[in-house]
């Protein structure tokens, strides 16, 4: 079970078999592989570099490939990081898929005229109500750990408290506490930039845990990303252009993990 699994099943909707917010979902989820290495002590972050701790395999290959990747560069950003997400829907299909293998969604193989994540059925709702409880923990100021307040950062960067605690705004204030340190730094790519230094120095004065800090920034950055996007696409939510070309990998093959 790694985060990008729970943060895929807070965003499925049951009903229909459709993402929320799947535009965003896919930097989420590629920004998910970090918080999974960082939880595991293999990277930490300082000045917004991500930082190779510790090569050894995870036993997983996903994190390993990422592990890999990181390690073979020099302390690369996180936005270098999520600037390498596949176009289109490749992300979110790749995590359908993984899903899909481990018994949790049935795929629904489907046409459609225009690129669209794979839909599906979910038959483990034991699952999911797993991943929930995770985020109600964080959201219901109950005990949680690193890893759920992780969860809940990633969550909210996706904008999916907004539609799971719909009725309770309490709920998703702390949340938002959670997974981001500065609001502000959230209205323009200009208050982005210049609220780098402020929130990285207010993390580190009040917060240790390389976690935290690890999760504000990417929610910060996943943020900007995708109002990027939005903007440079005319307000059509596709592939910005610093991103591969193309409608992307919208593969609906199934991945070993």
């Amino acid at each position: 079970m790694t985060s990008g699994e729970d943060l895929l099943l807070l965003a499925f909707v049951p009903r229909s078999g459709q993402i929320r917010e799947v535009d965003r979902m896919k930097f989420a989820l590629r920004a998910s592989v970090l918080v999974d290495l960082a939880l595991a002590h293999r990277i930490t972050m300082n000045a917004n570099r991500i930082t190779v701790l510790d090569v050894a395999e995870t036993g997983d290959k996903r994190l390993d490939s990422a592990l890999a990747s990181l390690g073979a560069s020099a302390a690369p950003s996180l936005r270098t990081w999520l600037k390498d997400t596949p176009a289109g829907f490749g992300m979110v299909n790749r995590y359908l898929s993984i899903l899909a293998d481990q018994g949790v969604l049935r795929l629904e193989r489907r046409r459609s005229p225009v690129p669209a994540p794979m839909s599906a059925t979910l038959l483990d709702q034991t699952r999911r109500d797993a991943a929930k409880a995770r985020l109600d923990r964080v959201a219901h100021g109950g005990e949680s750990d690193e890893a759920d307040r992780a969860l809940a950062g990633l969550a909210h960067s996706a904008g999916l408290d907004r539609h799971l605690y719909r009725f309770s705004p309490f709920a998703r204030a702390r949340i938002a506490r959670v997974g981001s340190q500065s609001e502000a730094a959230d209205s323009t790519a200009a208050a982005v930039a210049s609220a780098d230094a402020a929130v990285t120095d207010a993390v580190t004065q009040a917060i240790s845990d390389a976690i935290a800090q690890l999760t504000t920034e990417l929610v910060k950055l996943l943020r900007y990303e995708y109002r990027f996007e939005l903007n440079s696409a005319g307000g059509y939510q596709g592939t910005p252009p610093s991103h591969h070309g193309g409608n992307g990998d919208s593969s609906s093959g199934h991945h070993s993990h």
